[in-house]
């Protein structure tokens, strides 16, 4: 049971199983996993839910089934910076044009306490949100220097309540790198169609999802600091028996100042909007916002690591509400 493991044990044992290679074994599972965050916008997206956890490179929205049972929902902002970080700086290291790499997110526990699920806003236990794992697997194709073809498997993992993984709806995705570029400013966009062949996307008669992401950078000057701005709109089709968000609209500003060359500091505010399928027209529901302090840290060439802080700052900030979280980047190939 992992309520008897402390929560530093849970984040060191998520960062071992991730550079562990387990990816092979996660592969092989279908099962059906956990219930949705805030954090994942609505690719198998269920009902809505009041409580949210916005992740940042992600956008969310919360089911409202029981735990260990309920399936995850994909998210519209889904490997935004660090999975995208990888892909653009790795043609610094290899001119070879076919990238693979590894991406994770690991959803902990509370500060304060010991759990087995994440914190809502006001802090209590989300019964619906036990702690997670997001495991992605790129490969693409650099068709020219800044054009970018790439296909992500996706799948997910829980650590506690009997280990449930569960594979997700696949994408693929047409990235431009310098959609606008000059010496401090870069504009990187991409197109992606995600596949609802998962069990969840087949429940919620989801026939297709069409997804659009940009980022954008400003390096102030030639010192260390960085501005970046992140976006996602992405539209679900449904059928007849559709339920879930037929549109997700996600902003993500983020500070980045580099303390090293391996070494930075990084703080993520992520909003999202969502649109649920049969309602009226412009009658939009917010996800609750979230803060990211956190950490870069760049072991090597290929595999870097984001320990960071999930803070609400529109709800009273607690160690009860306040959360850990973690990202990791893998280059393979």
């Amino acid at each position: 049971m992992m309520g008897t493991i402390g929560r530093f044990g849970i984040f060191a044992l998520a960062a071992g199983l991730l550079m562990g290679g387990a990816v092979a074994d996660v592969l092989a599972s279908e099962e059906l996993v956990q219930s949705s965050e805030d954090e994942l916008a609505g690719s198998e997206s269920l009902a809505p839910s009041d409580d949210g956890d916005g992740n940042a490179e992600i956008a969310l929205t919360e089911a409202t089934e029981t735990t260990s049972e309920v399936p995850q929902i994909q998210a519209a902002s889904e490997v935004t910076t660090a999975e995208l970080g990888t892909e653009l700086e790795q043609r610094e290291i290899t001119s070879d044009p076919l990238f693979m790499n590894y991406y994770a997110i690991f959803y902990g526990p509370a500060l304060k306490g010991t759990s087995a699920y994440q914190p809502t806003p006001s802090g209590e236990q989300d019964l619906n949100r036990p702690i997670l794992l997001k495991n992605f697997m790129t490969l693409g194709y650099n068709l020219s220097e800044q054009l970018i073809l790439a296909g992500t498997a996706y799948w997910t993992w829980n650590p506690v309540f009997g280990q449930k993984m569960a594979m997700q709806d696949p994408y693929v995705r047409l990235g431009y790198d310098g959609l606008i570029r000059t010496d401090h400013l870069n504009l990187y966009a991409d197109m992606r169609v995600h596949f609802p062949i998962s069990s969840v996307s087949r429940q919620n008669d989801m026939l297709a999802a069409f997804q659009s992401y940009q980022a954008l950078s400003y390096t102030v000057g030639d010192g260390p600091l960085t501005l970046l701005l992140f976006g996602s709109e992405r539209a679900n089709v449904f059928g007849k028996r559709g339920y879930g968000n037929d549109l997700e609209l996600y902003l993500g500003p983020s500070i980045n100042v580099r303390l090293s060359r391996k070494l930075a500091l990084t703080v993520l505010y992520e909003m999202q909007v969502n649109h649920e399928f049969g309602q009226k027209a412009f009658s939009f529901y917010s996800e609750p916002s979230d803060l990211e302090p956190g950490v870069s840290w760049e072991i090597s060439p290929n595999l870097s690591i984001n320990p960071y802080l999930n803070l609400y700052p529109g709800s009273k900030m607690t160690l009860s509400s306040s959360s850990i979280g973690m990202l990791m980047s893998w280059t393979l190939l």
